[in-house]
């Protein structure tokens, strides 16, 4: 499975055209596909343009990845690190090509919470339930076993009725 979220950048430093924001826990599900526009048009990527995200996380933390450049698009994969802190983080790309550099304007990505910290699942309500649900089958284990006698007692009943009229 594999999400995409398009944004536009501009070079003439305006935000951009939309807001991103990702959910905690979408592990390797996301790609952000950034096109950038530069005087109302798409910026032309020579061949052998590389692109890497960097990225300030809410908690002031850094992040350095690279990226995919696709076409006239650098697709950034949003890794379970840039989004391990809740909160909103500030973006750039930055592009390289020929002994040259360009960076993006800043953009926003918002990080938003899970409703329950994944670190207590251990002791939430959804564990007793599984116990719960292991002694259930435990209880229906001997059932089960009676039920399939009944069902061979029952065949073999039918065997030898089948036997008896064809004789």
């Amino acid at each position: 499975m594999n999400i995409t979220k398009k944004i536009i950048l501009n070079t003439n430093n305006d935000k951009p055209n939309s807001r991103v924001i990702i959910k905690q826990g979408c592990i390797d599900t996301i790609t952000l596909i950034v096109t950038i526009n530069d005087k109302g048009g798409v910026l032309e990527l020579p061949t052998g343009t590389t692109a890497k995200v960097r990225m300030l996380k809410s908690d002031k933390k850094q992040v350095l990845n690279d990226c995919e450049v696709v076409g006239n698009n650098v697709h950034v994969d949003i890794t379970q690190q840039m989004q391990a802190v809740a909160g909103e983080g500030q973006c750039e790309v930055i592009l390289f090509n020929s002994g040259k550099t360009f960076t993006t304007v800043t953009f926003p990505i918002t990080i938003e919470a899970n409703v329950h910290d994944d670190s207590q699942i251990e002791s939430t309500p959804e564990y007793n339930t599984l116990i719960n649900s292991l002694i259930r089958i435990e209880d229906a284990i001997p059932q089960a076993e009676e039920a399939y006698m009944v069902a061979q007692e029952a065949e073999s009943t039918l065997e030898t009725l089948l036997e008896t009229e064809e004789a």
